[in-house]
């Protein structure tokens, strides 16, 4: 998945240093991993999440904001993590009492954060297209993406009109790294690609 680039972060523009919002996968880490204890804390509906050492974490209801409706204030709580499905769709984590998992969220609602301390890797992806057509990186018309370090992503080629494509090509590399439509890649680096077209 794609992630925000820090300058894009709200709790590390709010905070700097080593804070940042979680990935998807550290929100998914606390639903598969941690026990989930509907619970009130000062007066405020929430989540007790526990960990297996033992530590724990408040989740309050923080609701949802659109426009200047709030919606469901002490009965669900909505988190951003910092991982983007497509750009309307970023990922987030909502719960009620019942405890649900949502895994996207549209980006005009307001959610909160709660922000992790610590770094990580992430590498930027970019393609170039030569002669015609388009490339879509995972379903999502673009030519360059931001995911974290060993992310597997899929990029595929549009042909234009009148155009066939002829490969994927790493740097200045002649020899293609694949003629298929679909370059399926574990990034481990930062990685500049371009997809040759010819007429």
């Amino acid at each position: 998945r794609a992630v925000l680039e820090l300058e894009d972060d709200v709790a590390h523009v709010k905070w700097g240093g080593g804070w940042r919002m979680p990935t998807i996968s550290e929100q998914e880490e606390l639903v598969e991993n941690c026990s989930w204890e509907w619970t009130t804390l000062n007066d405020v509906n929430g989540y007790k999440v526990t960990g297996p050492n033992g530590n724990s974490i408040f989740l309050p209801s923080s609701a949802s904001i659109t426009g200047t409706e709030v919606n469901g204030k002490g009965e669900w709580g909505d988190y951003w993590a910092n991982s983007i499905i497509d750009s309307i769709y970023p990922c987030s984590i909502n719960f009620n009492s019942n405890m649900y998992w949502n895994a996207a969220s549209p980006r005009f609602r307001g959610h909160a954060v709660r922000p992790v301390h610590g770094e990580y890797i992430v590498n930027k992806v970019s393609v170039n297209c030569d002669g015609g057509g388009r490339v879509k990186i995972n379903g999502v018309v673009t030519t360059s993406i931001v995911v974290a370090h060993s992310s597997e992503i899929y990029i595929d080629v549009v042909p234009g009109e009148d155009c066939n494509f002829v490969g994927w090509f790493n740097g200045e590399s002649e020899t293609p790294v694949s003629t298929k439509n679909r370059y399926e890649i574990m990034v481990n680096e930062d990685i500049s690609l371009t997809a040759k077209f010819e007429k």
